[in-house]
């Protein structure tokens, strides 16, 4: 990430349907990760798909 100085990516995981609070990765498979930044993820209510994105510093949230 320092060498195209981004300050995030996403990380190819979704949201398995709106509303949900389950994720998984693009290719459907479980997306098992539970080491959260505090409060995320949140917004997992919106009527659209959240995708998973990870901050330069190592926090994971949704986008």
């Amino acid at each position: 990430m320092t060498q195209y100085n981004v300050s995030w990516v996403w990380l190819n995981a979704k949201q398995t349907e709106n509303k949900s609070s389950t994720f998984e990765w693009v290719d459907g498979t479980d997306f098992d990760y539970s080491n959260w930044y505090v409060g995320e993820p949140n917004q997992v209510q919106k009527d659209y798909p959240l995708c998973i994105d990870m901050y330069k510093n190592g926090q994971c949230c949704k986008l």
